[in-house]
Formats: structure tokens, C-alpha cells, sequence
């Protein structure tokens, strides 16, 4: 820094203006760039002609900020802040005029020879970084902001529950869902290259119930259409291909999750309600998450995602008709019952899925078989890290095993733990829009 009259200004810093403020070799102590603007104008208030030249200095290492260097003229004072760049003089005498402020400003910068400001070595600085967030870390927060299980039970208070289940359901599995033919050729249309819009409105058109439902979610609140829909065409416009695959497997899909009887619903409503937002939630995770890996599609993560957890209402029809039985007690703990249901879903989905005839393509899409030798497909990984992520936001009292296969589908999809976080927040949002969309299950 430099201060003085005319073209003979004086170095303060010893040759050091291109350095920063508080040089160690130098008298003055370290200033904000506030603090030197202040003491600045209050040192030159009285001077009839000085210029102050800078090097360039930046405000984000404790410099002079470029706001400091643009300051207004009046008749008495000339403050100019510039440049100075390389062609800077130093170590020059000041001129008379100028003593008195130099002395002024040497009092307002001088260091106190008792305080040295203490500079942290690299290794202090290296050490206040935060750590990277690790997997552990993102799913302790996931469980923390959840309150954690909703119930804490030793493994063992529900795992009898659950091998009941699943005997049950080897012996007496029910008739499995049936996909509508609008669906397979709906998501047959969509991975093609180039889509024909006219084939897909014609297929959409002659199912009344998706037709319906297009036209209600193209002019629902949730996009806000400036003039109603309304026709098939200008719903798939509206929508998108995306949209689209999402309603149709939406709207085929509600059955696979709706209440058999008053009864089942009686017995557990709480089980019952949002089942199927659930179910919706994990579809539109996977299909979303799809897009971002490799090997994955988009409408069939919508598929294996729709069908990960199908093994849940059918598991809960399967113990409602154990209650009526009398083959298991009438009152269940609530918690109880959802461990069970997560422990057993996923082999009576498997079951179920391999029962529907779908076509192989989406078959290998919506089926993992950890003790097979063959490699899972990537729709059928996020399908099942998505479904555990749900276990863990439905807090189950086996949450902590969910986090266990979270790790372990994340590693196998190679997604790092800010990928997972973000996972949690876009299902909590998609349960929100699964219930606008569809409305309840139940």
C-alpha cells in the first residue's frame, strides 16, 4: 500500500505492497478491509491531495475488497484507490504535507508489540475441513429426523410372526394381479426411439379408466394447465412420455394394493392406509433414479418399483385370514405386524411377480435373487433400495436391517451417500404426490 502526494507516494509495508496486509516481516497488524476503509478516510480527512495505490487485493483472504477501491471527490480531499500492477515504486520518502497523516496512520496499523496474530499451519487448516459425509452418517441423520423405530423390539418378537407368513403363503398364496395388456404396451411404446404420439392415444383411449385418469391429472392443481384438457392428446402432451408411463401403471396398478374386505381393512387399518401411496412412492423414486444409472430404464424401474413391495398387501391378507382362523392371536401389536410384514414381503413378492407371466424383459427387471449365481439387473437393484429406503420412513421396527441393504444395493449401484440422501427426500415428496395423484387405495 502506498500513501502520499502526487506522483511520490510512500510504501508502508517495506517493498511489500503486492503482499498482503500484516506482512511478518512488517510493523503493522492485520486490517478488514471495513476497518481499513474507516481508518483511511478518517487518517485522510484533513489532507488536501493524496492517493492511495493498491495492488488488486481481494477481500477473501483479509485483502483490500474492490469495493474499498472506488471512493468519491470532493473540492478538499482526492481519495483514488487503483491498481497499481507491477509498475508499483517503493520505499520512497513521503513529502511533508503528508507527515502527519503517515503518523496518524502508522498509529491506527502499528501492531502491539505484546499480541502476535498467530497464522495456523497447514495441518490446523487441512483439520477444520469437514469430513466428507460417510453411508453411515447419512442414514443415522435419516433415522435421527425420524425419531427412530416406531417401536424397539428384539428381532425375535417378530420373525415367528413372520416364518407364519410365509408358510402360509407357500401353501395358500392368492391368485396373483394380472397386468392390464394397456401396460405392456404402453411401456413396449415408450422405450422406442422415436414414439408414434398417434399409437400411444389410441392404445391409451381404449382403456376408460386411464383415459379418465390422464384427463384428471392433466387439469389437476398440480400442473395447472391455462386452459382445460381436454382431450387423450392433449393430456400426453401435457404429461409427457414420463407422466404418462407413470398414470398408466398408477392407475393399473391401485388394484394390486386395494383393501379385499371391510374386514382386512377393520383389522389393520393403519397398515392399510397409504399402502399404496407407498407403493406409487417407490415407482416414481425408481424411475427417477433410473435416468442416472447405467444399464437402468426408466419405465422399468416405474414397474419393479410398482411391484418391490406387492408382497405387502398380500402378506397382510394372508394374516388376516390367520386372525379369522384363529391361528394367530386377534390383537397384534401394530408394530409387531409391520416388522413382520417387511421380513416376509420380499419372498412373497418374488413369488407373486414370478406368477404373473410378465415378459421376460420386465420379469428380470422386477426379481432379485440373492442366492442366484446370475448378476441382478440394475431396474431390479434400485427397485429393492428404493423399498428398503421406504422401510426405513415407514419406521419399522427392523429399520436398522433396512439401512444394512441400503448400503448394500448403494454399493452394488455404485451411488455415493449424497445420492442416498437425496433418495429419502424425493420419496417423502412422491408419497405427497402419489396421494394427489391417486387419492387413497383403501
Amino acid at each position: 500500500m502506498f500513501v502520499g502526494s502526487g506522483a511520490e507516494p510512500l510504501d508502508l509495508f517495506g517493498g511489500q505492497a503486492a503482499g498482503r496486509f500484516g506482512v511478518s516481516s512488517g510493523p503493522f497488524a492485520e486490517r478488514t478491509p471495513a476497518q481499513l476503509t474507516t481508518a483511511v478516510d478518517s487518517a485522510l480527512a484533513t489532507a488536501n491531495h493524496v492517493s492511495i495505490f493498491t495492488t488488486g487485493f481481494d477481500a477473501t483472504g483479509g485483502h483490500l475488497s474492490h469495493g474499498a477501491r472506488s471512493r468519491c471527490e470532493d473540492r478538499s480531499n482526492v481519495l483514488k484507490i487503483r491498481d497499481a500492477g507491477q509498475g508499483a515504486a517503493t520505499g520512497r520518502t513521503p513529502p511533508a504535507e503528508s507527515s502527519g497523516v503517515l503518523t496518524r496512520l502508522l498509529d491506527l496499523f502499528r501492531r502491539p508489540s505484546t499480541t502476535a496474530r498467530h497464522r495456523p499451519g497447514a495441518a490446523e487448516v487441512t483439520a477444520r475441513v469437514t469430513a466428507p459425509a460417510t453411508m453411515d452418517d447419512i442414514l443415522k441423520e435419516a433415522i435421527d429426523a425420524l425419531g427412530g423405530p416406531m417401536a424397539e423390539l428384539d428381532r425375535d418378537a417378530w420373525t415367528s410372526l413372520a416364518r407364519q407368513i410365509g408358510e402360509r403363503a407357500e401353501a395358500h398364496l392368492p391368485p396373483p394381479p394380472s397386468l392390464p395388456n394397456v401396460v405392456g404396451q404402453a411401456l413396449a411404446l415408450a422405450k422406442q426411439p422415436e414414439l408414434d404420439v398417434n399409437e400411444l392415444v389410441g392404445i391409451l383411449q381404449r382403456d376408460a379408466a386411464i383415459a379418465t385418469a390422464m384427463l384428471r391429472i392433466a387439469n389437476s392443481s398440480m400442473l395447472a394447465p391455462a386452459a382445460p384438457i381436454t382431450t387423450v392428446r392433449g393430456a400426453v402432451q401435457s404429461l409427457g412420455l414420463r407422466g404418462v408411463v407413470e398414470v398408466v401403471l398408477g392407475t393399473a396398478g391401485k388394484s394390486f394394493y386395494a383393501v379385499a374386505s371391510r374386514s382386512e381393512l377393520t383389522l389393520f387399518p393403519d397398515l392399510w392406509n397409504g399402502i399404496f401411496d407407498n407403493a406409487i412412492a417407490n415407482a416414481f423414486t425408481c424411475g427417477r433414479l433410473a435416468l442416472d444409472v447405467q444399464g437402468a430404464r426408466s419405465e422399468r424401474a416405474l414397474l419393479a418399483g410398482l411391484l418391490s413391495d406387492i408382497g405387502r398387501p398380500l402378506a397382510l391378507r394372508i394374516l388376516a385370514a390367520m386372525v379369522h382362523d384363529g391361528a394367530v392371536d386377534r390383537v397384534l401389536d401394530p408394530a409387531i405386524v409391520l416388522a413382520a410384514l417387511d421380513e416376509v414381503a420380499p419372498a412373497v413378492s418374488r413369488r407373486t411377480i414370478a406368477a404373473m407371466n410378465l415378459p421376460e424383459e420386465l420379469r428380470v427387471a422386477c426379481v432379485i435373487d440373492d442366492n442366484a449365481d446370475n448378476t441382478p439387473s440394475s431396474d431390479a437393484q434400485i427397485a429393492q433400495l428404493v423399498s428398503a429406503i421406504g422401510a426405513i420412513q415407514r419406521r419399522s421396527p427392523r429399520l436398522r436391517i433396512s439401512a444394512m441393504e441400503v448400503q448394500q444395493r448403494a454399493a452394488r449401484l455404485a451411488l455415493g451417500p449424497l445420492v442416498v440422501r437425496t433418495l429419502f427426500a424425493q420419496r417423502s415428496q412422491y408419497m405427497l404426490q402419489a396421494s394427489e395423484m391417486f387419492g387413497s387405495a383403501s
